[in-house]
């Protein structure tokens, strides 16, 4: 069926968000209002009807904006009535995901919504918004998990695979744990994916359905170094033979040098105090 659609100027009081997008950078918002004041409306938002009013489907910035600087009418493309709703949020996702970009958690709400308007399994919805399957899949994790850890790791940064690992995890004490672990820095993303998988086994094998495996003992390497030309070189000893543990080990160091600098210690004192605690927290050498 053909869409019609029309151009027209529109009362802005009279347009609502559909709140896929969970931020506005306000900033973005004053320079793009400082924009429009200078030259114009350059580009109209689209929306469809609803009711009395019009919901956006994009352009929530622009009508922002506007209400920003005092403009009381907006220039917009107006969706058929007959279009679905599913349809209009479908355009809306895929716009912001190509414009500044949705939190992951906004991006699993909005995904969900669309999936409880269209019926659509999340292959079907991957495939309508040009996604691979794993990322909807992933995505649609951050909804399994508790809503504040939810906005925590989304606000922090946490991708949808973090979401997705940590919703493997069954008992909300152990899930909370580790992702407070992995905020916090002690556990990379290939740490976390192992210490779930671990958690896992363990589960299984109290609940009867597994068999124990023997414990895995990193193996450790007894120096690296690493050359970094000008004739400097970083030497580590006592390291798992892994590029995570090189990563961690000299992290901490890092972290480290910065308090002692902080602290107005010469680098003798802070290599002396590094090797009183060596022995005790697992060798820098």
């Amino acid at each position: 069926m053909t869409t019609l659609e029309t151009i027209q100027e529109l009362d802005i009081d009279t347009l609502r968000s559909d709140n896929i997008r969970d931020r506005i950078d306000e900033q973005a918002i004053q320079g793009l209002a400082e924009s429009i004041q200078a030259v114009g409306q350059l580009y109209p938002v689209r929306v469809y009807r609803d009711g009395e009013g019009f919901i956006i489907i994009d352009g929530h910035r622009r009508a922002q904006a506007k209400r920003l600087i005092g403009h009381r009418t907006i220039f917009a493309i107006v969706e058929s009535p007959g279009q679905q709703a599913a349809a209009s949020i479908q355009k809306a996702l895929i716009a912001n995901a190509q414009r500044e970009g949705l939190t992951p958690l906004a991006s699993a709400r909005a995904m969900a919504r669309l999936m409880q308007e269209t019926g659509w399994s999340a292959a079907e919805t991957a495939a309508k918004l040009g996604f691979p399957q794993s990322k909807v899949t992933k995505l649609l994790a951050f909804l399994k998990l508790p809503h504040d850890l939810a906005e925590e790791l989304s606000d922090k940064g946490a991708g949808a695979s973090i979401a997705y690992q940590l919703a493997r995890i069954e008992d909300p004490q152990k899930q909370a744990q580790m992702a407070q672990r992995f905020l916090g820095g002690q556990l990379t993303r290939d740490g976390l994916n192992g210490a779930v998988r671990q958690e896992r086994a363990e589960r299984r094998i109290a609940e009867g359905s597994g068999k124990p495996r023997k414990a895995i003992v990193p193996r450790r390497t007894s120096r690296v170094v690493a050359p970094m030309g000008s004739g400097r070189s970083v030497t580590l000893s006592g390291i798992e033979a892994s590029l995570d543990a090189f990563i961690a080990c000299l992290e901490e160091t890092l972290a480290r040098a910065r308090k002692a600098r902080g602290q107005g210690l010469s680098l003798d004192t802070f290599t002396k105090l590094l090797r009183d605690t060596a022995s005790s927290k697992g060798g820098l050498r």
